[in-house]
Formats: structure tokens, sequence, C-alpha cells
């Protein structure tokens, strides 16, 4: 089976770093920007069936003109991930979700908080408090790799289970 995946949200909220981990198990601490477009698979094995994850990391912001629609038309999933220590772009995430679910409706669409090393307990519990509007599926650590290889066998197995029950 295969699942194609988008990586999308602010500059700098750890898009690549994600792609990275899940990839090659590897994370650069240097901040370097992506430029166009990087795509790459990996394969896991999930409830006995091998399923092929097609991963597309752009560069750009959801609603930035450099990221043309049909990137996020084209994948089944869309992961909208934010940074939880950049307050600042908070306000920005419930209007890009609509955003999204406007251009791609039958999208499945997973809001990843990224960089929960950072971020104590209380940290996160103030996070959601200050933040109602917001619903996270995961948080993830990059750095760590804390969550991230959950994070696709979690998209993986709702994937799965729809083609089930279809």
């Amino acid at each position: 089976m295969n699942i194609e995946l988008l990586l999308t949200g602010f500059f700098g909220v750890g898009k690549s770093s994600l792609y990275n981990r899940f990839i090659y198990d590897e994370f650069e601490s240097k901040y370097f920007g992506t430029l166009g477009v990087r795509v790459n698979e990996k394969e896991m094995v999930l409830d006995g069936i091998d399923v092929n994850f097609k991963i597309w990391d752009v560069a750009g912001e959801v609603k930035q003109s450099k990221v043309p629609k049909p990137y996020f038309v084209r994948p089944q999933v869309i992961i909208y991930v934010i940074d939880l220590t950049r307050t600042l772009s908070f306000n920005q995430i419930p209007s890009d979700i609509a955003y999204l679910k406007q251009i791609a409706p039958d999208k499945l669409i997973k809001v990843i908080g990224n960089k929960i090393d950072l971020l104590s307990e209380n940290d996160l519990d103030f996070f959601k408090k200050q933040n109602p509007k917001i619903t996270l599926d995961l948080v993830t650590s990059a750095k760590s790799g804390e969550n991230v290889n959950d994070l696709f066998q979690l998209i993986g197995q709702e994937i799965l289970g729809k083609n089930k029950s279809a």
C-alpha cells in the first residue's frame, strides 16, 4: 500500500527535521530552509502489510504562493506542523487549517506539535489551556525522535482502517 503525505506549516517549525528524522533517523541542529520540494519514501510494516510512505517536504507557508495548490490536493494526508515554542504563530493556525480543509476537503489533516523536547509537562498543559481552539493530534520531537515513528504508524493504521471498511 502507498500513502502520500505532505508536510506543511510555518517556516522553522521542524518540517524538514521531522522528514529527516523519519527517513534517515538523523537530526541537524542548524536551520536550513527548504528550497523547492524534497520527496522521499520509506517503508514500514503495519499489521502485516507493507506500507510505503511517500513524503513531500515543501518550502514556504501554507498560504504562500510558493506552494502550488496541487501540492495540497495530491497527497492523501496533510501534516500541519507547529512549533510548540513559538507562540507568535499560534493565531494563524485556525485559519490555516480552515484553508487546508477548503482546498483539500477530502484529505486527512493531522496537526502536530513539534519540539516537545523544549517543553516541560507544565508548559504543554499551559499551551493547551491558552490555545483551546488548537487540537493537536500528536506531539513530537524531531531532535530526540519522540513520537516521530508513532506519527507515521498512526496515520498508516488510520488509512489502513479506512481501506478495510470501504
